[in-house]
């Protein structure tokens, strides 16, 4: 293990056991990144509290990471960090399900007041707890300590701050741990990695000046057992709030459910921005066209371009579905609208069939069985999915019947090959069809409806033939 507790012999201790290839695995600060002896003959680079880390230092990791593997893991990552992951330069897995008997932090939002801040410590350490009490300045921190004790003779009372020598760090932090001390006056340095069942209230004086992420990761420090916790978030009485200062609050307020943390960094992304894809820049220019347009723009460069990861011959927004004239969701049958607009939106952004499936689940589990105009709309959806991963650009119900467009992806020989595939399947279901003239972007074929057949029905079994003789095709 490296960190600043280390002494210089100990460092040189392990920089030798790493040259000589005896060391396994090695646990460390951001000092891991500023010195290449540590990171000779590196294999797997697991980096924790992946906010923690500053632009310089991910560049560092970007210059050797093609030839390695990287974990990064955060409950909130910084707006960069959750861009590349929504865009699809980085793949992002969520862990949602709270440890066992864990309760969410109940978070209270008051002005400053003593009787508030009294209330809440002799709450806490009546019950056997203890109390972090977040004071984010160095010069006040001593005068805030001594007045809280001054409030409790008899409790155990002291602070702590970044700038203290390192052993008066440690011991303080042990004594903490050990249950000796009930109120801890501290800054932001107990941010994270702090894992203290004991300690179950936070108090965070002037939380307006925190960042979001900040916040969360603050409050995060209680509740680490199976007791209630508690989270203060103290404002100032008189002093105007700017209106990001407010969204802040207010998220952190209403987003108290565990793993709320991607809810948290999306918002924390809304309002600072999602910053450049690369390089130094912090600020991105997102904010001018909306984000979902913004991600929308970069994954379709990226499809271009070849490097977004995908099964999809076409995006799935570019495939255009009209079968039925009735596809919407009924009023009757979800009757709020912020609702209703929430499923259309999930619809949307569907990537997989998989994704449709826990959406209708969900609409059977909340609203009961599914009516025709919903049902519609789910097969639409699943066509387009289909589509995409086939090649087909449209599906579009016409009076003559259904007229399918195929991306065209090779020319006369492949409107050739179709053809003859095709010629006999059509025959063998005594299905009426005719080929559109060939062009050089796209194959059309209009197939003729049979009377008593389900838009849905014939297009599933042309969908499943297509797929079947576009796979010999890739094969061959």
């Amino acid at each position: 293990m490296v960190s600043r507790f280390r002494s210089k012999k100990e460092l040189v201790k392990i920089k030798n056991l790493i040259l000589d290839s005896k060391n396994d695995v090695l646990i460390g600060t951001h000092a891991l990144l500023n010195d290449d002896i540590f990171l000779n003959n590196i294999g797997l680079l697991v980096i924790d509290e992946e906010h923690r880390f500053g632009v310089r230092q991910k560049e560092t990791i970007k210059r050797f990471k093609d030839c390695i593997d990287v974990l990064s893991m955060s409950a909130t990552p910084i707006p960069r960090s959750m861009n590349l992951a929504l865009t699809g330069i980085y793949s992002i897995t969520m862990l949602q399900t709270p440890p066992l008997l864990r309760l969410p932090i109940i978070t209270k939002v008051e002005y400053y007041g003593e009787n508030i801040i009294k209330d809440a410590i002799e709450f806490e350490v009546s019950r056997g707890g203890q109390v972090f009490f977040v004071h984010n300045d160095i010069r006040e921190i001593k005068n805030v300590s001594g007045r809280i004790q001054g409030w409790f003779p008899s409790f155990s009372i002291t602070f702590i701050h970044g700038q203290e020598p390192s052993n008066e760090i440690e011991r303080k932090m042990e004594l903490f741990v050990m249950g000796t001390i009930d109120v801890l006056v501290c800054t932001s340095i107990i941010e994270s990695g702090i894992d203290i069942p004991s300690a179950n209230t936070i108090i965070i004086n002037n939380s307006h000046l925190f960042g979001l992420s900040q916040l969360y990761q603050m409050r995060g420090r209680v509740g680490r057992g199976n007791y209630q916790a508690y989270a203060y978030l103290l404002i100032p009485k008189g002093v105007p709030l700017s209106e990001n200062a407010y969204r802040r609050i207010k998220t952190i307020e209403k987003n108290t459910s565990l793993g709320s943390g991607y809810n948290i960094s999306r918002s924390d992304m809304e309002l600072r921005g999602s910053g450049t894809l690369f390089g130094y820049k912090q600020s991105g220019g997102g904010g001018s066209v909306g984000y979902e347009m913004y991600l929308r723009l970069i994954q379709r460069e990226l499809y271009n371009a070849g490097h977004l990861a995908t099964d999809f011959k076409v995006l799935p927004e570019d495939v255009i579905i009209n079968l039925y004239n009735r596809r919407y969701i009924p009023k009757k049958y979800i009757t709020i609208e912020s609702v209703r607009m929430s499923i259309y939106k999930n619809l949307v952004s569907v990537m997989a069939l998989s994704d449709i499936e826990d959406i209708k689940y969900n609409l059977l589990d909340r609203f009961g069985p599914l009516p025709k105009p919903l049902i519609n709309i789910l097969n639409e959806y699943k066509l387009r999915l289909l589509s995409a991963s086939v090649g087909i650009n449209s599906i579009i119900r016409r009076g003559c019947g259904v007229l399918f467009s195929i991306k065209n992806r090779g020319g006369d020989n492949f409107a050739t090959a179709m053809l003859h595939s095709f010629e006999s399947f059509f025959e063998k279901h005594n299905i009426e069809y005719h080929f559109m003239p060939p062009k050089t972007t796209s194959v059309s074929i209009c197939v003729h409806l049979p009377k008593n057949e389900d838009n849905y029905s014939i297009v599933s079994k042309f969908m499943d033939k297509f797929n079947a003789w576009d796979k010999t095709l890739t094969t061959g």
